[in-house]
């Protein structure tokens, strides 16, 4: 019986610490239309996905329909809608608890001959979250990147527009000519949609509430503005590249001047201590060697 529960908890253990892996090697993946997929990754999700959609259909049944709203505009923020469905890593999170849960387990069983249940709860309990967390982490580093990258974008936009280009052939080219990143990435998704029929506003719609993002969704707007009522198009681009350096600049300032509140916590509990240590170390030796502290 104990070699049966051992061999159990090393397979559900090997299984979904290879879905946790999986979760990891997807972050490489690049939408399926734009750049080539990682050849890794997509060996690593073809060999596991089956196993996944083992458990999708149960964890499925836990999905409620304004939940799979939130994990897909989770995903979507990532980068990840593409890779991922919202049922796939609902059943992930399950796959990072059983993990957490079986490798506790087995190593509970080989080295204090017993198990202790409150303890794998509670260890399933935060590997079911920790998938989210990281997702979290990972779509607001995204989103910083994409704010870093726009201004970048609508300057190439507005020197297309310069040189006798209409605001779509501008859009197209300042595309092809940025630097990789998730701002190109969403952009290639935009005019991949715009090739398969759909019209320029709906795509542009689609990019700005898949990336939520404020800068980008200023742009868009200023876009479709630009495309419906005409106006003055490098000066209006120019103003938001500039409007989006200067708030980039405010932000800066404004975690410059939160840095010295946020180093307090380690001053006090680290440095501080071992300098006052290395201090008083030499008062402490002498008064005990002089019997003074008894």
């Amino acid at each position: 019986m104990d070699i049966l529960l051992m061999t159990v908890l090393v397979s559900c253990a090997i299984f979904a610490a290879g879905s946790l892996f999986l979760l990891r090697a997807l972050v490489g993946l690049a939408p399926r239309k734009s750049f080539g997929r990682a050849d890794r990754a997509v060996l690593l999700w073809r060999l596991l996905r089956p196993a996944v959609r083992v458990i999708e259909p149960i964890a499925a049944l836990t999905l409620t329909r304004d939940g799979e709203r939130r994990v897909g505009e989770r995903l979507a923020r990532a980068g990840m809608s593409h890779d991922l469905s919202a049922s796939e890593f609902w059943s992930m999170q399950g796959c990072a608890a059983l993990a957490c849960s079986a490798a506790l387990g087995a190593i509970e069983f080989v080295f204090l001959s017993e198990v202790e249940w409150r303890s794998i709860v509670f260890i399933g309990i935060a590997g079911f979250f920790w998938p989210r967390l990281w997702l979290r982490q990972r779509a607001r580093q995204r989103l910083e990147r994409i704010r870093r990258q726009l201004p970048f974008l609508i300057d190439l936009v507005a020197m297309s527009v310069e040189s006798g280009l209409p605001i779509g052939a501008a859009l197209v080219q300042a595309v092809d000519r940025s630097p990789g990143g998730p701002l190109r990435d969403e952009f290639l998704r935009a005019l991949g949609e715009l090739k398969a029929g759909r019209s320029r506003e709906e795509s542009l719609t689609a990019l700005s509430d898949r990336v939520a993002q404020p800068a980008l969704t200023q742009f868009v707007l200023a876009l479709l503005a630009i495309q419906r009522d005409g106006g003055s198009v490098v000066h209006l681009l120019k103003t938001i590249a500039e409007q989006q350096r200067t708030d980039r600049l405010v932000r800066a300032e404004h975690q410059a001047m939160q840095a010295p509140v946020k180093l307090m916590l380690p001053l006090v509990l680290f440095i501080f201590p071992g300098t006052f240590a290395i201090l008083l170390y030499p008062v402490v030796a002498r008064v005990i060697a002089q019997g003074g502290l008894w």
